[in-house]
């Protein structure tokens, strides 16, 4: 047990010193890194010079001078540069070079960004509330209405999902609420005169949810009336329990079965009762 802990101690001095052996190197690489740069920066600013303010704009100094071509010669590359090569040799004096003039500052101005990347705005397209409904062709006036009303619903059938199924039903008084007008026109076909019905419809939000809300509070009060007849159907097999007991000790079980029936019977039509209501 103690060389086991022996063991441990030293694997945790040995985990620290490396940790502090690889911290310790990590700094000096970046201490090297850190005056490299500084040394660039110098001999940068010592070539060039520096803008005011202390900082360098690429933009006051010409482009780097090109390199003069090379000629090998005896494989040696001899640079030669443009209007030095001479047939007849002549003696002249050197002559200076001019001092070379210092360019002026010119403050860097941001690049334009291309077409391509320049964020447009465009405005957000308005939601369609006024649609247009037309119903298929029908013999007679009231059957192209009648077709015209339930193309609308299936139309806000499928504009009310997903947060109203399929199968319910929305109340005729909120469809004609969205109704804003009506127009019947006649076609002329090979089998005679027939009628096509445009409605026209309001489908803005704000009616949208209207009927939404319609749904959920009809979905509460089915609930309800679903809990209430369950209760109602409990409440009288308990009666008729209680009743079928009573009756069947004051006869001394002389009439069990006719009991029995008569029981059966009346919690069998409470039930039909309460079936049609939730109906």
């Amino acid at each position: 047990m103690k060389r086991f802990f022996c063991w441990m101690v030293l694997g945790i001095v040995a985990v620290s010193w490396l940790r502090a052996n690889a911290d310790r190197q990590a700094r000096v690489r970046d201490e090297r890194a850190a005056a490299a740069l500084t040394r660039s920066l110098a001999e940068y600013h010592d070539r060039y010079g520096a803008a005011p303010g202390g900082r360098v704009e690429l933009a006051q100094f010409p482009p780097p001078p090109q390199e003069p071509p090379h000629e090998v010669y005896g494989d040696i590359p001899v640079p030669v540069v443009p209007g030095s090569r001479v047939t007849r040799a002549e003696i002249r004096p050197p002559q200076s070079l001019p001092p070379p003039q210092p360019q002026p500052y010119r403050a860097a101005r941001p690049l334009p960004l291309p077409q391509h990347v320049r964020p447009q705005q465009r405005p957000a397209p308005a939601p369609p509330e006024m649609r247009t409904i037309s119903g298929r062709l029908s013999a007679t006036e009231e059957r192209a209405r009648d077709d015209a009303r339930l193309m609308l619903e299936r139309e806000v059938a499928d504009w009310l999902e997903p947060e109203v199924p399929r199968s319910w039903k929305a109340p005729a008084s909120l469809i004609d609420a969205l109704v804003i007008d009506v127009q019947v026109k006649t076609v002329e076909k090979d089998l005679g005169t027939l009628y096509e019905a445009t409605v026209r419809a309001n489908f803005a939000p704000a009616r949208r949810t209207a009927i939404v809300e319609t749904f959920h509070h009809k979905q509460v009060a089915r609930r309800l009336a679903v809990l209430a007849g369950i209760l109602a159907f409990v409440l009288t097999c308990l009666a008729a329990l209680s009743g079928y007991i009573r009756a069947d000790e004051a006869t001394k079980g002389y009439y069990t079965t006719h009991l029995r029936l008569a029981a059966a019977a009346g919690v069998g039509a409470a039930g039909a009762v309460i079936y049609q209501f939730l109906a």
